[in-house]
């Protein structure tokens, strides 16, 4: 089957590229949490929750999306490179439909976190910039995205807090408002003016070659950056009260770590992929 780029050929293929760690990475999960004692909610039906809603570190929810990202991203290219302004409002059209939805009808904030829905706009708006990379778009226009923007980031941070029971009755988006799309109009002069700037550049110094190498590895950081966090701040930041630590050094500790330790997912799993390839080929 085939459209618009789209094949299940290459659908395979990217979803094989991502399972095989998050796999890995969610059996240690399960293994760290039984070892502790932090087996409550973690019977067999729940592990296999667990296992499809994205693991039981935080941002698990990155998953699920991410297959959802390779299911529909082919169909918003091919619907926003059509006609790039009228595909990006009918896109903004059906983001306002969806959480009409989400606020009109029972929907649990779990199953909310889940969807690739309340991304859409801006993903379309990455399409957008794409489709007219090397065109102007006037200064008066990315003013407006961006006071937009801004003024919606104020409002809801700084200005308007949730009801008692952690919800915003008062807004037209029920969950997570404070990061609902409506922020991607801030984003999106900033993300214009990098790609207009730097698309194509290349710093062929160490240091170019080092993030080069991070963001061919994002995958698995992120993988680690999970596991990390359930047992820094689930699980022993509880117990030992690792608050204590200062802001800074926290930080560098959890940048070494989780980077460091992306690199070997990366690099163990491109070891076992090896070993399967050779086995297979006898």
């Amino acid at each position: 089957m085939r459209g618009g780029g789209y094949s299940i050929a290459s659908l395979k293929r990217q979803i094989l590229r991502i399972i095989p760690s998050y796999t890995l990475i969610y059996l240690m999960e399960i293994v760290f949490l039984f070892l502790n004692g932090e087996t409550q909610n973690l019977g067999w039906k729940h592990i296999i929750l667990f296992y499809i809603i994205g693991g039981k570190g935080p941002g698990g929810y990155y998953v699920p999306v991410m297959i959802q990202l390779f299911l529909i991203m082919p169909f918003l290219v091919s619907f926003v490179c059509k006609c790039p302004a009228k595909g990006l409002f009918s896109v903004f059209i059906a983001n306002l439909l969806f959480e009409l939805l989400v606020k009109s009808v029972p929907f649990h904030p779990e199953i909310y976190r889940l969807f690739i829905g309340r991304y859409l706009f801006l993903l379309a708006m990455g399409v957008f910039l794409r489709t007219i990379k090397g065109k102007k778009i006037p200064m008066r226009y990315l003013s407006i995205s961006f006071t937009i923007g801004i003024l919606y980031i104020c409002v809801t941070n700084y200005f308007l807090l949730p009801d008692p029971n952690g919800l915003y009755s008062w807004s037209f988006f029920k969950y997570w408002q404070m990061t609902a799309f409506p922020v991607a109009f801030y984003l999106f002069p900033f993300m214009y003016f990098l790609l207009e700037k730097l698309s194509g550049v290349q710093v062929k110094t160490w240091f170019g070659s080092i993030m080069q190498r991070i963001g061919s590895r994002t995958w698995h950081i992120y993988g680690v950056q999970m596991f990390y966090f359930l047992i820094v701040y689930e699980v022993y930041g509880v117990k030992y009260d690792l608050q204590r630590i200062p802001l800074v050094c926290e930080f560098f500790v959890s940048f070494f770590l989780c980077i460091s330790g992306g690199f070997l997912l990366y690099h163990l799993e491109n070891w076992v992929r090896g070993i399967l390839a050779a086995h297979l080929e006898r």
